[in-house]
């Protein structure tokens, strides 16, 4: 879903049906991928039990961050559209 306002209506839409949603990140996400694909006329599945043990998906995003700071990829590497990975500089107003 590449439409902002639509996975806002999406989101908005699951945190008013699913408790657990408003309670856990995670969940959300999987139920977000979950209409996403059967929207798609598909099927995602994420065993519920295996949930906690999963990395948050913003920790997983932070450690690419880091390894592509720090050098470990090519320059050539295009990171995903409106995403940045360098360091945020203060600008100097005189």
């Amino acid at each position: 879903m590449s439409n902002e306002k639509g996975l806002k209506v999406l989101v908005e839409r699951l945190l008013r049906e699913d408790k657990r949603c408003l309670q856990n990140n995670k969940w959300l996400t999987i139920r977000v991928f979950q209409e996403v694909a059967k929207r798609n006329g598909e099927n995602f599945y994420c065993p519920y039990l295996i949930l906690p043990k999963l990395p948050s998906f913003e920790s997983v995003a932070s450690c690419k961050r880091q390894l592509i700071r720090e050098g470990k990829f090519k320059k050539s590497f295009e990171p995903e559209e409106g995403v940045t990975y360098e360091p945020k500089t203060k600008e100097v107003v005189g």
